[in-house]
């Protein structure tokens, strides 16, 4: 417990003390620095004394005293799911950063600003869950968007995808955002995409492949596929960018800059057939199909399938394909 005469916790105080399982704020405390308690492997408990008029602490996570901003999740906490009570308004920077015990996190309706990189490194985390009714963000398969799906904002590090085509909609990836998502061997990266933020695919050593459909390559920085092993990784690009992206900072460190049509149709499929229409599957093998969105629109292994006219990514565990219905 700190001492009774602490008015205030500077920046980082706490910051990478694995050792501690609980700490306990006095009444005495109005001002917590960034970061403060973040990092901290073994903290399960962050406790406030009664009387505090500043913070309050419910089962174990520290709010400010009206518990409009969660600022700290504790690392260390057992549970494999939070909900985020209802009165939050404000998610800070790093709050849930590293909390690995946790799978799925519901944030109710009432949030309007999510700090920075406030769901990054937690590598059990499944799922971001975004209740209806939240008009400034929302979630896709369990992905972290704004409300108009423009800007990425975290992926959760522990699904268990291995193949993830990002939404037409999306303009920005942010920071950190597919950090160490290390099941990920496909990404799908849409035309749309201006920005992609700093370390945002850092640590993905599972990937195989990036398809990446701007004609333009993105002036990124040396760390977005910082630890990735980019030699060992194939790039796919359209017909017209292909010199572009081999003299291009970063994109030109990929082992194999290849025409995107060569990496979607050119992919083994087996004896899975799409003709006039209809998708044949005669060995009844287990495949998935996705919009251009990303969204899985079908998981099974029926005979015969018919969708809408349309462009589809047909995936089958020999890899990715492009077709038309």
């Amino acid at each position: 417990m700190l001492g009774s005469s602490v008015a205030s916790i500077g920046d980082y105080a706490f910051y990478y003390c694995n050792g501690l399982t609980s700490v306990t704020i006095p009444e005495s405390v109005i001002s917590i620095g960034d970061k403060a308690f973040s990092n901290s492997s073994g903290l399960t408990m962050i406790n406030v004394e009664n009387g505090n008029n500043h913070y309050k602490s419910i089962d174990g996570v520290l709010f400010d005293f009206e518990a409009t901003t969660l600022i700290q999740y504790p690392m260390g906490n057992s549970r494999v799911a939070y909900i985020i009570p209802n009165s939050v308004i404000s998610i800070g920077n790093y709050a849930f950063w590293g909390c690995n015990g946790l799978t799925s996190v519901t944030i109710p309706e009432s949030v309007i600003s999510i700090g920075d990189k406030a769901f990054s490194n937690s590598f059990r985390l499944t799922t971001i869950n975004v209740e209806n009714g939240n008009n400034h963000y929302k979630s896709i398969d369990g992905v972290l968007f704004d409300f108009e799906a423009t800007t990425l904002i975290q992926y959760p590090m522990g699904n268990s995808r291995t193949t993830y085509i990002i939404p037409e909609s999306v303009i920005s990836i942010e920071d950190d955002a597919f950090l160490s998502s290390y099941r990920l061997t496909s990404v799908t990266i849409p035309e749309s995409v201006t920005s992609i933020g700093e370390q945002a695919f850092s640590g993905c050593f599972g990937l195989q492949k990036v398809i990446n459909y701007a004609k333009e390559p993105q002036q990124i920085l040396s760390n977005v596929f910082e630890n990735v092993g980019l030699s060992d990784v194939q790039l796919f690009v359209p017909s017209l960018s292909v010199d572009k992206y081999r003299t291009a900072e970063v994109w030109r460190d990929f082992g194999a800059i290849k025409d995107v049509e060569s990496g979607i149709n050119a992919v083994e499929v087996g004896d899975i057939i799409v003709s006039g229409g209809m998708l044949h599957n005669p060995a009844g093998k287990e495949i998935r199909i996705y919009d251009l969105n990303g969204r899985e629109v079908y998981s099974g292994n029926d005979n015969e399938l018919r969708f809408p006219d349309g462009f589809y990514i047909l995936q089958t565990s020999r890899g990715n394909r492009k077709v038309a219905f």
